[in-house]
């Protein structure tokens, strides 16, 4: 087990992703200074309720541990930083220090086997390299290996708009194929949805 400071968001974050956040209350800046010191890096977890300014609310108990790749001086001042998600973990225990800094006691996920996204799944490779080419996600600059069912299940999960739960869901999966299956049926839940 591992401890690591934790950043609680809105945003369920999955391995590979990236996220660009901007920092400015000091417990965070500290956190971010340490990071880039040590090149341990932090955990950022989902708020299930609150905001994530102050006092932090309560989290979902997965979370997924982040190194910065790319940090600057905002124009309004403030310091931005670009994280990308490495490895999930498990929050077994949660401490609070006194100046509101989140400590995770954290179990990480095994590793996954490296394994290909099934035919009857193929349909899910090509809209992730449909939604690689949109713009906005250009930006992002994040790369997959599309024979890699653990790569592509990860990177569905992080851009396709699915509620929080059913992104805590996925995050929550070990196997690279259930993942896919889950994100499949997630799909037809979500259009049958928009149909009626």
């Amino acid at each position: 087990m591992a401890q690591l400071p934790l950043f609680p968001l809105k945003t369920v974050l999955f391995p590979m992703g990236r996220l660009p956040l901007q920092i400015f209350e000091q417990r965070y800046l500290a956190m971010v200074k340490q990071a880039m010191k040590t090149a341990k890096g932090f955990g950022v977890v989902t708020l299930k309720n609150g905001g994530e300014v102050g006092r932090p609310g309560d989290i979902y108990d997965l979370g997924v541990l982040v190194e910065i790749i790319d940090w600057n001086q905002l124009s309004n001042g403030l310091l931005g930083i670009t994280v990308v998600g490495v490895k999930p973990f498990e929050v077994a225990e949660t401490v609070l220090r006194d100046d509101n800094l989140l400590l995770g006691d954290i179990i990480f996920k095994p590793e996954e086997a490296v394994v290909g996204v099934p035919d009857e799944l193929r349909h899910l490779k090509a809209l992730l390299e449909n939604l690689l080419e949109h713009s906005a996600v250009q930006k992002m600059d994040m790369a997959c290996d599309f024979d890699n069912a653990s790569q592509v299940s990860w990177l569905l999960g992080y851009l396709l708009p699915f509620s929080p739960e059913t992104k805590i869901e996925l995050l929550r999966v070990t196997e690279p194929v259930a993942r896919l299956v889950r994100i499949a049926t997630a799909l037809d839940e979500m259009t049958q949805g928009l149909n009626q």
